[in-house]
Formats: C-alpha cells, structure tokens, sequence
C-alpha cells in the first residue's frame, strides 16, 4: 500500500483498522487532519515502492505494518 493510497481512503470517509494480537489503531479523517495540521505525515511509503507494507509514525519514531503480519482493512 502507498501512503497515498492510504490517506486518499481514508480521505473518502473510511476508517483504517490495523490489529494486532495485542492492540487496535482506528484511524479516521478526524486522526489524520489532526497529524496534517501538526505538519507530520502519519504515513510513509515502505520497502519496494510501498508492496511490501508502509510506515506509520508513533511519536518521532516509524513502526513497520507488514499486511498479512497483521490485519489491515478499510471499513
């Protein structure tokens, strides 16, 4: 997934849900707005053009979301 295509989602009025075994991210128009006007992007493209998975930022660090390593949809 390119991080474009991600925030373009949820641009469009979806809610991105990525679960882990131990905790869920619901993140909203709402979430996103809030990072764009701090002047941080929330997503970063990953390895390979974005095939292999994308990043997500938690506070000034990157955590790797790997689809099929966790579960990532659009609801």
């Amino acid at each position: 997934m390119l991080a474009k295509d991600i925030e373009a989602e949820i641009d469009a009025g979806k809610t991105l849900l990525i679960t882990t075994y131990l905790r869920q991210w619901r993140i909203n128009s709402k979430t996103l707005e809030k990072w764009r006007k701090a002047g941080r992007p929330l997503f970063r493209d990953g390895d390979e053009g974005g095939r292999k998975g994308f990043y997500m930022a938690r506070g000034r660090s990157w955590d790797f979301v790997m689809p099929g390593m966790v579960s990532v949809r659009f609801v």
